[in-house]
């Protein structure tokens, strides 16, 4: 089992970063997978399971709007991102492909040892585990990853996704 967790991150880093880091190392079978602008391995050491994309934040625009070209995406602000994590399955698949979970998580979190609490009998249950944007992971299949596209009566993810507000 892998799971390929999802953080475009835009900004400075926190100063206990390399706290997140060190508790992101003891994580067996989770890879975390940054697309930043900030070039982490010039000031932290990373974790052999810690990968990390070198983008602006306009290439991200550029690339999440490449995905929806039906859709007048509105991603003025890296804070928007936040409304895009449940499609990160479907907007990242290409970075997905070798594992057989994503998710996506908050880097303001000192993580424990999610193996005791994230098991394998769990993840052989459900589709969805989790459901707090902190820490929210997905099996990684088609009909999964495009979970964000299902009907809701108040909101559609069209309008989210080209909704200006933050």
């Amino acid at each position: 089992m892998k799971i390929g967790m999802i953080i475009p991150y835009y900004g400075k880093f926190p100063s206990y970063f390399d706290l997140v880091l060190k508790s992101m190392s003891n994580q067996q079978n989770f890879y975390f997978i940054f697309f930043t602008d900030r070039k982490i391995e010039d000031v932290y050491k990373l974790p052999p399971n810690v990968i990390y994309y070198y983008l602006s934040f306009d290439e991200l625009v550029k690339f999440v709007k490449s995905k929806f070209r039906d859709l007048k995406i509105q991603l003025r602000y890296p804070y928007k991102l936040c409304d895009f994590k449940p499609a990160y399955g479907y907007i990242f698949n290409e970075f997905l492909k070798e594992y057989d979970w994503w998710g996506y998580c908050d880097i303001d979190v000192i993580f424990g040892d999610l193996n005791k609490f994230i098991t394998v009998e769990i993840l052989n249950e459900y589709t969805k585990v989790l459901c707090r944007g902190h820490l929210t992971i997905y099996r990684n299949i088609e009909e999964v990853n495009n979970y964000f596209r299902l009907y809701h009566p108040s909101m559609s993810y069209k309008d989210v996704f080209s909704d200006k507000k933050q």
